[in-house]
């Protein structure tokens, strides 16, 4: 499964099944479309299979280091990245990630965020 149409599931799951605000979903599209940019920036595979926590967590570096972002946005991106996992998992269309889905809570990235929070 491409990331895409995880993303357009993920979204899709959120609105019919959790009820979400139309505000929620295009925040979480945004920063789900953030990261698939990120990929293709930096010419990764938009397969599923292929993200890494590595790849997330070095997503997260960039917005930090050089979009300057807060951490207030970092968090969130953080809970949709988390949350779009779990919701995917959950379908059985990937592979689990992440064998602990706190290990990404508790890296030296998040201490950082953590610090200017």
């Amino acid at each position: 499964m491409l990331l895409q149409h995880a993303i357009d599931e993920f979204l899709l799951y959120l609105e019919i099944e959790k009820n979400y605000s139309q505000h929620t979903l295009d925040g979480y599209s945004y920063d789900l479309k953030l990261f698939k940019d990120f990929l293709v920036k930096h010419d990764r595979s938009l397969a599923l299979n292929d993200i890494s926590k590595t790849l997330m967590r070095r997503f997260l570096q960039e917005k930090i280091t050089k979009d300057k972002m807060q951490a207030r946005t970092i968090h969130r991106k953080i809970s949709c990245l988390i949350m779009a996992i779990i919701v995917i998992c959950k379908d059985g269309s990937i592979i689990v990630l992440f064998h602990n889905l706190n290990s990404i809570l508790y890296s030296p990235l998040f201490v950082v965020i953590s610090f200017f929070y």
